[in-house]
């Protein structure tokens, strides 16, 4: 699935490591500052902690993610958080998804559904 001009111009992705370690905000905004401050008000609300209570450790713009990714599938790319030889390592896990857009919706459920098919591929193969 490929992800929508809105999405491309818009999609920012946030890791906060606190108040709760590791987690991943997907969010639509004009500029970074924008996807900041939307970010932060909706971790506030949502874990009920103050503006000092939260770390924000890294923000990327969707040119960002698409640059330092790997996937052969371009909108997959967003996903990934660690690399290895070339090929995503690891994938973002239970992403907080402050978007209505369905691009990105959707591209999460092919990533999810891809990945779930490799999981089945190797449990044949252990039982052969």
């Amino acid at each position: 699935m490929t992800l929508s001009e809105y999405a491309k111009a818009t999609l920012y992705c946030l890791v906060f490591d606190a108040p709760v370690a590791q987690t991943v905000v997907y969010i639509q905004a004009g500029t970074k500052v924008a996807a900041i401050r939307k970010a932060v008000d909706a971790i506030m609300c949502l874990y009920n902690v103050s503006l000092g209570e939260i770390s924000l450790t890294d923000v990327a713009t969707y040119r960002e993610m698409v640059a330092r990714g790997s996937s052969d599938f371009e909108s997959f790319r967003v996903f990934e958080t660690s690399w290895g030889a070339d090929t995503p390592d690891e994938w973002v896990r239970n992403p907080l998804m402050l978007s209505n857009d369905r691009s990105l919706l959707g591209a999460w459920a092919a990533l999810m559904l891809d990945l779930a098919n490799e999981q089945v591929e190797l449990s044949l193969k252990r039982l052969s």
